[in-house]
């Protein structure tokens, strides 16, 4: 079944609700296409069917935040066709989205396509880091804010991102007997953050929310550590730390175990753009951040005409970038299709981009504090870099000393990236060995993308072409 739409949104994350909006509110017709069973996407996810979230004393200001956005959009939802449960799997000529919905495939066309594909987290390994009891931090904090589960008695939270501390608050609110975080940056860094944090509103009721959570139950900091190793047979039950130099390279001789039944991962997060790679849309590296992201303008058009690139997809920014994001590309779409004046496009506009400059500013200062430095990337070499196929850190150096110097070369000598992942968690890693091995990012590129980005069974093409799709 085909249908056509003025504008298109992949996503309902924040960057995604944003630009339906203000889309809808100009009076163009929008579509919005989640693969989630309800909007919100990862920041504003809401409680899956069935659960009932009875106490909210484990939420912090942010998941507070995006109740107002949500409410925003089913004010509008006259003008707001949702599909939900729908997988993005391919592209047509850059004018017609494939998608999979209830076992169909339906095509949608577009005059504007908004690509708000969201972020991933960051995994960055170590021994023993795919035992049972092992997550991403993101992946816990979802347990227990959105389903009210607590998975464990005895947690440690490991990495370096501002989300750890927020999982934390989550935790020891839901009634952890022990939370302990093992964060990268020092004490020192990130009291760089404290005059951003004191001058922004938003981010002091944050602040003080998490903190006051903290320390009401002594939670326990090691900084600047890392998490070196992981002990457990059919579950993680301990956990190795180990102090870090300046590059972040362990020292030897300062590990300290501690007992743990669950470990929380956050190493940040990267964008995840795959159907803009897939759209062909111009990419660039970032040395900083340690990852590829499309390459947008001021209104978050991307090298391909027609299609928008807004929020964490394009560059990790936060929610608060990503509200923007969307707000900026709806406006620019709307204008574009006739729908506001120049008058009200100008007005509007300057007034988000100003706000956008302010916030940017802290988000640069959290990337420098916060991004992974080389020696995290110190892997011993029986470690496993790519969890679904299990090849490891010797492997892959091997098939970079066999001579490859891009990146999906290496994937035909290694066979990483070929599991049901499709490196989306050890890509990074790969590019980051490849890189110390003095190979030059510009040779690495990027893994290349085919359709289906997700699985689709092969009876599902078989009915769509026995029913001659109409293109």
């Amino acid at each position: 079944m085909t249908h056509h739409y003025k504008a298109v949104i992949l996503g309902a994350g924040p960057a995604g609700l944003s630009a339906a909006v203000e889309l809808a509110r100009s009076g163009t017709e929008v579509a919005i296409v989640e693969d989630n069973p309800d909007v919100g996407g990862q920041v504003y996810r809401q409680p899956p069917e069935g659960f009932i979230i009875k106490e909210e004393k484990h939420l912090v200001a942010r998941h507070k935040i995006g109740h107002q956005l949500i409410q925003n959009l089913k004010k509008l939802s006259g003008k707001i066709s949702i599909v939900h449960n729908a997988y993005t799997w391919g592209l047509c000529n850059n004018k017609c989205l494939a998608v999979l919905h209830n076992g169909k495939i339906n095509l949608i066309e577009f005059d504007k396509l908004f690509l708000c594909e969201g972020a991933i987290e960051r995994s960055i390994p170590f021994r023993g880091w795919t035992l049972p009891g092992i997550m991403t931090a993101g992946g816990l904090q979802k347990m227990v804010i959105n389903q009210g589960l607590l998975p464990g008695k005895r947690f440690l939270l490991a990495g370096s991102s501002p989300l750890l501390l927020s999982v934390a608050a989550s935790l020891v609110a839901a009634g952890a007997e022990f939370v302990g975080v093992c964060e990268a940056t020092s004490y020192l860094a990130n009291l760089r953050l404290l005059p951003n944090i004191l001058t922004h509103g938003s981010l002091l009721s944050e602040f003080i929310s998490m903190q006051q959570k903290l320390l009401r139950r002594s939670v326990k900091f090691y900084r600047p550590y890392t998490i070196a190793s992981a002990e457990g047979e059919a579950k993680v039950r301990k956990a190795i730390l180990a102090k870090l130099d300046n590059s972040w390279v362990p020292i030897p001789g300062s590990e300290t175990q501690i007992d743990i039944d669950i470990v929380g991962l956050g190493f940040g997060f990267l964008p995840h753009a795959r159907l803009a790679r897939l759209c062909g849309c111009d990419h660039v590296y970032d040395p900083l951040q340690k990852y590829w992201k499309p390459m947008t303008d001021q209104y978050m058009q991307s090298s391909q005409p027609n299609i928008y690139i807004a929020g964490d997809s394009k560059g990790i920014g936060g929610a608060d970038v990503a509200e923007l994001d969307g707000r900026i590309a709806g406006m620019h779409a709307a204008f574009e299709l006739g729908n506001i004046t120049q008058r009200e496009f100008s007005d509007q506009m300057n007034v988000l981009l100003n706000k956008k400059l302010r916030i940017k500013k802290y988000v640069l200062l959290l990337n420098q504090i916060f991004a992974p430095r080389d020696g995290l990337y110190d892997l011993d070499g029986d470690t496993i870099v790519c969890r679904c196929e299990g090849i490891t850190a010797k492997e892959i150096l091997a098939g970079i000393d066999l001579g490859a110097r891009d990146i999906n070369e290496l994937k035909r000598i290694t066979r990483f990236g070929m599991g049901l992942c499709q490196g989306r968690t050890c890509e990074s890693i790969v590019t980051q060995l490849m890189i110390q091995r003095d190979v030059s990012i510009n040779k690495i590129g990027y893994l290349n993308l085919r359709p289906p980005l997700s699985p689709v069974q092969l009876g599902t093409f078989e009915t769509a072409a026995s029913k001659d799709i109409d293109r």
